[in-house]
């Protein structure tokens, strides 16, 4: 399952959860602002701005695309 941190008004987790949601991706969206502590826990990763999507044992910062298929193609690889 991946995990994306999220925050209102934020226009690149928008487009990230349209990304995942294109490709049929098994997501939870987690808003930072409404779950006690996941901005600590995001913060202590080093992770200090959203989108930030955890696939597996990898964590991606940002839309970054190519990143992004490439956690999710580890992460199916894994489950083999």
């Amino acid at each position: 399952m991946i995990k994306l941190y999220t925050q209102p008004g934020c226009a690149a987790c928008l487009e990230v959860k349209e990304y995942l949601s294109s490709i049929d991706a098994d997501f939870k969206e987690i808003n930072i602002q409404d779950t006690p502590g996941a901005a600590e826990k995001l913060a202590k990763k080093g992770a200090l701005a959203t989108p930030v999507l955890e696939i597996g044992s990898r964590m991606v910062v940002g839309f970054d695309r190519e990143k992004i298929d490439e956690a999710i193609a580890a992460m199916a690889r894994k489950k083999r």
